[in-house]
């Protein structure tokens, strides 16, 4: 009997080594048919702070001509051009 993944993390990554795609879990769901996947984390210097950036987008429902996807996003940076 498969015991559902049960978690209070708000992510956790999973890499068996370097070349395997990485099992993500998000709130505790597993996130599957991802398409793009960003982390991004740097400690904090004197001059700023910053913060944690995830980017999740993975197929939301296959349909019979294509797909949606659905993004899970914090944080993203904006650039100053």
């Amino acid at each position: 009997m498969h015991v559902p993944y049960k978690s209070t993390h708000l992510l956790s990554i999973t890499l068996d080594d370097i070349d395997s795609v990485p099992i993500f879990h998000y709130k505790g769901e597993e996130i599957k048919e991802k398409v793009r996947v960003s982390f991004d984390w740097k400690t904090t210097d004197d001059n700023c702070t910053y913060p944690t950036y995830i980017l999740l987008e993975h197929v939301d429902k296959p349909i019979r001509l294509g797909f949606n996807t659905k993004t899970i996003q914090h944080n993203h940076p904006i650039e100053e051009g």
